[in-house]
């Protein structure tokens, strides 16, 4: 990032030398205690204005700043009989389905595990949720046959309820509290199927929560909506949320919070453009 905006000053001043000056700000050091406690957003800039002022810098740019906060693991289920005799008799399944990364990482790795030929998957099509679903399957080479185009547990229900035969079997890879709607859809439309649990979301945070002051927090799933509550956390009313899908809105609501900005394509990408979105219709204010 730096570079870029080096090259972008020379391309711009042609004639001038330009130095980078690299600067932390109290906020940069300070990571532990919400804003409030330090100065609020100003200490992100003091510095760069006193560097202004004494002719330290000719000018200066606040990159954003971003904090993870790490309050979930996955428990991968270690001793799975049933998932060790699901692969071992891959044979028997039409369609294996994928929601997660995380589920699709624990297959390939028990795939090896088990020393399952890859030749055996042969005949079987694979559904998943999500891109990031599809793409650590394709690192394996194996490409999905079904995505669907809202990266929800109902959409691919459906698409599978469109596709799959009655006299097919499902094999169903998840996590232990996955969504319920995906399992009673192929029920209602009598298909065949087994919904193994092959790891758990479990709360690994140590802290004692406090209050989100950034300008924006996101969330990708409602497991972590449920995590950042139950750990004590809460989110200032000048901060904006953006969550990945629907489904995470509606964990969101759960705890009273009905205002939330909803990413268009539910992936990664979706959350940082309407995030930026958003940041370019401030600026325009």
């Amino acid at each position: 990032m730096r570079l870029h905006k080096q090259k972008c000053l020379q391309n711009r001043f042609k004639n001038t030398e330009i130095e980078i000056v690299h600067i932390s700000t109290k906020g940069d050091k300070i990571l532990d205690k919400p804003l409030a406690m330090i100065g609020g957003k100003g200490v992100f800039i003091s510095e760069l204005e006193n560097a202004l002022l004494s002719g330290e810098a000719d000018m200066a740019v606040h990159s954003t700043r971003i904090n993870c906060i790490d309050y979930l693991s996955v428990r991968e289920y270690r001793q799975n009989k049933q998932l060790d005799k699901a692969l071992s008799n891959i044979n028997n399944y039409n369609y294996i389905v994928l929601t997660s990364m995380n589920g699709a990482e624990i297959f390939i790795k028990k795939l090896r595990a088990l020393k399952v030929d890859v030749r055996k998957l042969c005949n079987v099509k694979f559904a998943v949720i999500g891109s990031g679903t599809a793409g650590i399957l394709e690192k394996y080479g194996i490409f999905a046959d079904i995505i669907p185009k809202v990266y929800t547990s109902v959409d691919l229900g459906n698409l599978l309820a469109q596709t799959v035969n009655k006299s097919e079997k499902v094999l169903i890879l998840r996590a232990e509290n996955g969504s319920k709607e995906l399992t009673e859809i192929l029920s209602r439309n009598n298909i065949i199927y087994d919904d193994v649990k092959t790891y758990d979301i479990q709360s690994e945070s140590k802290s004692e929560g406090g209050i989100i002051t950034s300008d924006y927090i996101t969330f990708a799933s409602s497991s972590g909506v449920n995590a950042f509550f139950e750990s004590g956390y809460t989110v200032a009313e000048s901060t904006k949320i953006v969550c990945i899908g629907e489904i995470t809105a509606k964990a969101l609501h759960q705890y009273n919070i009905a205002d939330c900005k909803i990413a268009k394509t539910k992936d990664v990408v979706g959350i940082l453009n309407t995030i930026i979105s958003d940041v370019k219709k401030e600026s325009d204010f």
